[in-house]
């Protein structure tokens, strides 16, 4: 199976885990959060206090996607990134609605589909 590797400062990759284990941050003290142009219902359950307690910082900010796009496709054509890695899923256009649930319920380790289009 193919897991997301933190090695470092960026140094994250996609690999071959046989047993990959989700390793929770919040388990230690002290250390960086930080989060880039998303936010949403799962920050109303970040409970202050214990981020205060655990002495973390934490850095935030929006992320100028469109202003990026450019620079992000430069590293995908010089093959620094490589996208097709994280793809768990293709789903078909004609089954998006069984896709969607499967990718809501997180079933059949489905966390980054693509939806393709049907054939012409």
């Amino acid at each position: 199976m193919k897991a997301m590797v933190y090695r470092g400062p960026y140094r994250v990759r996609v690999e071959e885990k046989p047993r990959p284990r989700i390793e929770h941050p919040g388990d230690a003290k002290g250390g960086t959060v930080a989060v880039v142009g998303a936010y949403g219902p799962m920050f109303s359950l970040v409970k202050f206090g214990d981020a205060l307690n655990k002495g973390l910082t934490m850095r935030m900010n929006q992320c100028p996607v469109k202003r990026q796009w450019p620079r992000l496709f430069e590293h995908i054509r010089a093959g620094h990134l490589r996208p097709s890695e994280l793809v768990t899923r293709r789903i078909p256009l004609e089954h998006v609605a069984e896709g969607y649930h499967m990718f809501s319920a997180k079933l059949d380790d489905c966390i980054k589909p693509v939806i393709t289009p049907s054939a012409a």
